[in-house]
């Protein structure tokens, strides 16, 4: 049956008329009902509004595309990965923000690449949402990430650090690591003082005898933005070593 008036999206959406809605997707006379019966499918979590949202991604409407884009995240559908990943690229940025977060949602190991590329975005929003994209994708995005630590570009280099605090403990060795790189150490302990997981701990308390002191002194840094405190023993000797309070060493013994 036509429609022959605009379609009541939030009745629909009310009555979970799936099929009322998939219809409203499809209302050509205005975007607006098509974007708010994008995003009310979405909600509405059955996975036979998925094909119906993919075919939405080509909407000539942005708003409508955002709207698809951010329903197929929130469905967890992982046909829609690739689809999303051309998403990334649209012509506009609400619908590169909005695939940046649904591929963030899906989680898939593909997206880290187009993520990481889209810390370049002109937009702050694209950039945002795909560094919480990578934070959330986890230990897939962790390798390409510390690398984007180093990026000539500020942009990325914010994002990545933004990503790497995100995830949070499954990032703390690869940063515990990086101390061991001049360029990465202080940017490096900071981070983990900001995830502050108790997990950091050990290995900074081993670099505290590394050879170099510059990991030693970074080390110990980091283990006061953590809210050490030394013990009696060889970490805390290490310790105040690092910090060159020699008279503590003495009382160590």
């Amino acid at each position: 049956m036509p429609l022959f008036g605009p379609p009541d999206v939030a009745r629909l959406e009310a009555k979970r008329a799936v099929l009322g809605l998939i219809k409203a997707l499809g209302f050509q006379k205005d975007p607006q009902v098509r974007c708010r019966a994008a995003e009310a499918l979405g909600r509405c979590g059955e996975p036979r509004t998925v094909e119906p949202l993919l075919v939405a991604l080509g909407d000539p409407d942005a708003d409508v595309r955002s709207g698809s884009a951010k329903s197929l995240g929130l469905l967890h559908a992982p046909e829609a990965v690739e689809p999303l990943l051309n998403a990334l690229e649209d012509e506009h940025h609400g619908v590169r923000a909005s695939a940046a977060r649904s591929l963030g949602a899906l989680a898939d190991a593909r997206a880290v690449v187009p993520l990481v590329i889209a810390l370049k975005d002109g937009y702050a929003a694209v950039r945002e949402a795909s560094s919480d994209a990578l934070g959330a994708i986890g230990a897939p995005a962790l390798d390409l990430l510390v690398a984007a630590l180093k990026d000539s570009d500020g942009a990325v280099r914010k994002g990545a650090s933004e990503a790497l605090v995100l995830m949070g403990g499954p990032a703390v060795e690869a940063l515990v690591t990086a101390l061991a790189d001049p360029q990465l150490r202080s940017i490096a302990g900071a981070m983990i003082g900001q995830i502050g997981d108790p997990r950091a701990i050990g290995p900074l308390v081993v670099a505290l005898s590394d050879d170099s002191d510059q990991i030693r002194n970074a080390a110990a840094d980091t283990l006061d933005l953590l809210a050490w405190s030394p013990d009696a023993g060889e970490g805390g000797a290490a310790y105040w070593a690092a910090k060159g309070q020699w008279q503590k060493c003495v009382e160590i013994g």
